[in-house]
């Protein structure tokens, strides 16, 4: 029953954004702030007006896996960092001293000739030390002043010390939903329909 359980999850995890089930608006408004960010004259909309963003949502909701497969599908080159990655300084100083839009972070830390970068910080709750949070919120209000590269912040908690001093700092946050029943309804039907499954009223 467990190993059936495990394969299904492999399965039918989503290969591509059109397979993510809920938060469908969410993921638009993610989508649509990548495509805008690199452009000129970007303004006008709400969205387009913020150079990072914080995706927000219960643990396990979808919140990483989606955000890969956007990044995926819009060709986007991303750079995750954790808070183990965070506890070496010298990370944290070359994102900052980066001060260029056309010398990305991503090129210097890996050699790679990368058009589009995007930092993304996953679990940002789980950066508790003065100086990581001093470091991010420094970067950020660069991010902000000189539009270096477009940041994601990825949190389970929506208002840890971290995540609500950015949001101080004028940080859009997008929130995922728990799924609903109808979600849930869709998603198992599907299954059921490729499994050849029949279940009687």
């Amino acid at each position: 029953m467990n190993n059936n359980h495990h394969l299904w999850i492999n399965k039918y995890k989503p290969k591509k954004i059109s397979d993510v089930v809920g938060n469908s608006n969410e993921v638009y408004k993610i989508i649509y702030w990548l495509k805008k960010w690199y452009k000129k004259n970007n303004e006008g909309n709400k969205l387009n007006n913020h150079n990072s963003i914080i995706v927000s949502g219960s643990r396990g909701i979808g919140k990483t896996s989606s955000i890969k497969l956007i990044l995926n599908e819009l060709n986007f080159k991303p750079l995750f960092l954790y808070s183990n990655n965070l506890k070496n300084k010298k990370v944290i100083e070359k994102i900052v001293k980066s001060n260029t839009k056309h010398k990305n972070v991503y090129n210097s830390m890996t050699k790679n000739k990368i058009k589009r970068f995007v930092l993304v910080i996953d679990d940002a709750e789980t950066i508790t030390l003065s100086s990581e949070k001093a470091s991010l919120i420094e970067l950020f209000k660069k991010n902000k002043k000189e539009k270096i590269f477009p940041i994601i912040f990825l949190t389970s908690f929506h208002y840890s010390k971290l995540i609500t001093e950015i949001k101080k700092q004028g940080c859009l946050e997008i929130k995922y939903n728990q799924l609903t029943n109808l979600d849930l309804k869709k998603l198992i039907t599907k299954i059921y329909k490729k499994e050849n499954i029949i279940i009687n009223d």
